[in-house]
């Protein structure tokens, strides 16, 4: 989320509390296939991501799970959401965090390996991993390439066969990625291997495991009562131990259980990142292409930066040359010398786009949180189910154009 999101530290408030502290402060910027900032904004996303992200932290603190979380800032001073549109009038786009270490492992050129060994004797760090809840397997789902190319099987998933899409797990399947290799975007892990990269005991690992899906159940349950399914999301800890906690060093941070990080249905449309990442596989098939064989590439040719491989077209001409195992990096070389050939940078989308998404965010956090706030702000918003059924139109028709 760090493409959409800026940290900066509190200064002054560090040496009061014992520990230092930062804000977030949300944008309108939305990411999508790894790419970061693409270039349009969805306006009001940021503060409905601060909001939901807020609401969301204070139900896990109410429920004992220690998060990072310190509350919603104004003008410097500190508010929970029900003071948020209630007392205050106005609505923020910043929150106010206990800041950790952000530690990365190091890129070990030639070997096409990440090395951990910094993490080692070190604390209140964030843990490199990001913790991943799935409820069932969307069509959207990472998992079914994962199942197709081999580096998934229905074993790592408790199940005795291939899933069918809409397959549903109960408890949620805990499944793991990296949180800061670039090459190529993160990967996924085994189990035994998302706990040696932690730098974790055994006992406090199973904590991380267990706590995770206590946070699925909270966010679930929630979102039921709004109408909404939650089918899968992410979270991310921190290593914090202190003579309060050390029998559960495991403090919940960055956020929790937003539209970006998580994937919400209503009636069985996206009210996530979805709703913009299907109208770029309609409309812009080509670019989407491009990025997901820069992807590969970058990991054939052991490099961590991919968006560099990504240029225009790159996706046929591999293809033409029997796809990214047998493309040489001498290939691309002279693909590249082409003098019409540059990065495929994202296009933009059309301006509906741009409004649906909006109003999707402010309907679905206000669905969601049924904060006081929604009482005298965005009330010119539409319900979302109006919303999204402008957006299922809108997606029939653009698949009816492309043929």
């Amino acid at each position: 989320m760090g493409s959409v999101k800026e940290t900066v530290k509190v200064r002054g408030r560090s040496l009061l509390r014992g520990y230092p502290v930062g804000e977030f402060r949300f944008s309108d910027d939305y990411s999508a296939f790894d790419w970061g900032k693409m270039p349009q904004q969805i306006p009001q996303k940021g503060h409905m991501l601060t909001l939901m992200a807020a609401a969301n932290f204070e139900m896990l603190e109410e429920h004992g799970l220690r998060t990072h979380y310190l509350g919603l800032t104004i003008d410097g001073d500190t508010y929970t959401t029900d003071k948020i549109g209630q007392n205050i009038g106005l609505v923020t786009n910043q929150m106010r965090i206990r800041l950790a270490k952000v530690i990365k492992p190091g890129f070990v050129e030639g070997e096409n390996r990440y090395d951990y060994s910094a993490y080692r004797g070190e604390d209140r760090y964030v843990i490199p991993l990001e913790i991943i809840f799935r409820n069932s397997l969307p069509e959207s789902s990472s998992v079914w390439r994962r199942l197709d190319d081999g580096s998934l099987k229905p074993e790592d998933m408790g199940l005795s066969r291939r899933p069918e899409p809409g397959h549903a797990f109960k408890p949620a399947w805990i499944d793991f990625s990296t949180k800061y290799e670039e090459q190529a975007g993160d990967r996924y892990l085994s189990r035994a291997e998302a706990e040696a990269i932690s730098n974790l005991t055994p006992i406090q690992f199973l904590s991380l495991v267990s706590q995770a899906q206590r946070i699925n159940d909270l966010l679930s349950a929630k979102a039921a009562e709004a109408g909404l399914v939650h089918e899968d999301g992410k979270v991310e800890a921190v290593y914090w131990p202190s003579m309060l906690s050390m029998t559960n060093p495991i403090m919940w941070a960055d956020v929790v259980g937003t539209l970006d990080e998580d994937k919400f249905t209503h009636q069985g449309i996206p009210l996530s990142k979805e709703l913009l990442r299907d109208p770029y596989r309609i409309e812009h098939p080509g670019w989407v292409a491009d990025v997901m064989t820069a992807k590969k590439l970058a990991k054939r040719f052991g490099r961590e930066d991919w968006k560099p491989l990504c240029l225009e077209g790159i996706a046929d001409d591999v293809e033409r040359k029997g796809g990214p195992e047998k493309f040489e990096e001498g290939h691309w070389k002279e693909y590249a010398r082409k003098p019409y050939i540059g990065i495929n940078n994202p296009p933009e989308l059309d301006n509906e786009w741009i409004t649906l998404a909006s109003q999707a965010y402010v309907g679905g956090v206000r669905a969601y949180t049924g904060l006081p706030v929604f009482a005298s702000h965005f009330l010119e918003v539409p319900k979302l189910e109006a919303v999204l059924d402008r957006y299922h139109e809108r997606i029939e028709q653009a698949k009816r154009q492309r043929g």
